[in-house]
């Protein structure tokens, strides 16, 4: 006969298998509803392209269950789009595709990102910069820009987006080059070249895909580790003396600080199985970017020393 003591051990038993057996249940649901993916930015411009074109990549080839839904939210810096994500439920239905816009915003100290709150899910490709000049401005090349700058300091305008990546990348190579222009302000790839068009600037920072096939700028040096063969004519940085002012600008996609690790684990593998795909490799190396994928600790630690390059170069701006 069971006595009382059996009964409340078996009652207990019962309880903690079914416990256990919810939770194996929660975990093999993931993900229950299609996952949001808020990208701070307003539709159409680059990252906003890569956050679609990774998210038909996992649809088409089925590589997660639910869909990715992809939530534009431009303006204020990413400020608000990073609040709503780091905010959300730590359940990995609500991840963000950002930039290293993100570190020059804590560089300045404005709004709340920290690298410590995040957890990443890894860089899928990454993009690097080309500073142009414009038609009206007798330059042709980097070499031309460095001499009439150390003849004649803030003489030549370069214009971009302050606080931003053009702003920054320039700053850097500047610094390293020992050279200064009058920076003005310029958000969109399109503004920036219209300046330069008419003759209002003379050098701005634009992507490859913004060049490419654009016979009304002129590329002048490339902030890419390696020569691109897409724009084989244009040297890097490095190859001009300056291999500390390289900029490799990742998508990051991130997710708040405390998601399960197998759901971490999950959203990284098909981030990583997406990037090579056909599709997803022919539309990095068609805008001469690298189609590579960084697994989530390697880039947490790659955002930890970019962002002590930016806060250096941001110290030296002052």
């Amino acid at each position: 006969m069971m006595n009382r003591r059996t009964a409340i051990f078996g009652i207990a038993g019962v309880a903690v298998a079914l416990l256990a057996s919810a939770v194996t249940g929660q975990a093999q649901e993931f993900p229950s509803k299609p996952i949001q993916v808020i990208v701070p930015f307003k539709p159409g411009g680059y990252t906003d392209s890569v956050a679609r074109v990774i998210a038909k990549a996992i649809e088409d080839n089925d590589l997660l269950s639910q869909p990715l839904v992809i939530v534009n939210m431009g303006g204020g810096g990413g400020a608000a789009a990073y609040e709503k994500m780091i905010s959300s439920p730590k359940d990995g239905e609500t991840i963000m595709l950002w930039q290293y816009n993100a570190l020059i915003s804590k560089a300045l100290g404005v709004g709340n990102f920290d690298i410590d709150d995040i957890v990443t899910l890894g860089y899928t490709g990454t993009t690097s910069p080309v500073w142009a000049v414009g038609p009206k401005s007798g330059l042709t090349s980097f070499e031309d820009i460095v001499t009439q700058l150390k003849a004649e300091p803030k003489s030549l305008v370069e214009v971009g987006g302050i606080g931003t990546i053009a702003q920054f990348a320039g700053a850097k190579l500047e610094q390293e080059a020992g050279i200064e222009t009058r920076f003005v302000n310029g958000n969109s790839g399109a503004d920036r070249q219209r300046m330069l068009m008419g003759g209002n600037a003379d050098i701005s920072l634009f992507s490859p895909s913004e060049v490419l096939g654009n016979d009304q700028i002129t590329p002048v040096a490339s902030f890419a580790p390696e020569r691109s063969d897409k724009l084989p004519d244009v040297p890097t940085v490095t190859e001009l003396g300056y291999p500390d002012a390289t900029w490799s600008n990742a998508m990051w996609w991130m997710a708040p600080k405390g998601i399960p690790e197998d759901v971490q684990k999950t959203l990284s593998t098909a981030l990583e199985k997406a990037v090579n795909t056909p599709e997803v490799q022919e539309f990095f190396t068609n805008n001469g970017d690298d189609p590579s994928f960084t697994p989530g600790p390697e880039a947490t630690e790659e955002a930890r020393e970019r962002l002590k390059s930016i806060e250096a170069t941001a110290a030296k701006m002052q």
